[in-house]
């Protein structure tokens, strides 16, 4: 059955829940609700008798909810962290790219201008090979 909220005419403004059809008051309505809590408080005290019957005992039962492997629920658990979702526009993407130009450029002219101005050291070895041959041998 479908439920809905409807609000008392000419009384207070305070919404009951009730069922498509019904036409119970305010006062009925938290009756039938207070017998509910009265079944349920009935079947809570119930519940230790069970837990007597069972064949586990009541340290067992308890190593058994400590042993959960279940993750805390939180936000990141949850994944509902706060996220930034920046709208790019033409308005913020080119003066962001003109900001990093502005910065990089600098950085890459020090550095090309660094590199030329290593020298480059060239030895010959080639007039060493006769001496490597004459080591070799033992005769000059």
């Amino acid at each position: 059955m479908p439920i809905s909220l409807r609000r008392k005419h000419g009384g207070s403004s305070k919404p009951v829940l009730m069922q498509a059809g019904d036409t119970q008051t305010e006062e009925q309505q938290q009756q039938r609700l207070q017998e509910q809590d009265a079944e349920l408080a009935q079947q809570a005290q119930q519940l230790p008798q069970m837990e007597d019957e069972d064949d586990i005992s009541d340290s067992a039962a308890e190593e058994v909810v400590k042993k959960s492997r279940r993750p805390k629920e939180n936000a990141f658990t949850q994944q509902k962290l706060k996220a930034v979702h920046p709208i790019l526009t033409p308005n913020t993407v080119i003066p962001l790219l003109l900001v990093i130009a502005v910065i990089f450029i600098p950085i890459g002219a020090a550095m090309l201008y660094g590199s030329n101005k290593v020298e480059e050291l060239v030895i010959d070895y080639s007039q060493y090979t006769e001496l490597e041959t004459t080591m070799e041998t033992g005769h000059k």
